[in-house]
């Protein structure tokens, strides 16, 4: 239940991505791909659950990434960092 439940999440953001203009990844500073859509996540990666999750955020894009219907001519990337701050 909770793959399909992220799979439906990340396809209605994809749809609101895809319905609005798509210039401002062309000026983005991250690495950019032909069609890509970058979908940002912040996750505690100090702790199991942080790592879990990220793991189920990954199989759902890659998931969208490998069905040809959902999401033709464009690939998903997660970008992500860690919520944990680091104090020196």
């Amino acid at each position: 239940m909770r793959k399909f439940s992220a799979v439906v999440l990340l396809t209605v953001l994809i749809s609101t991505c895809l319905a609005q203009n798509n210039s401002t990844l062309a000026n983005s500073t991250t690495p950019s791909c032909n069609n890509c859509l970058y979908i940002g996540a912040f996750f505690n990666l100090n702790t199991q659950e942080g790592w879990s999750i990220l793991a189920m955020a990954q199989m759902a894009i890659d998931e969208i990434n490998n069905t040809t219907t959902l999401l033709p001519h464009h690939k998903l990337e997660l970008v992500v960092e860690s919520t944990q701050v680091l104090y020196t």
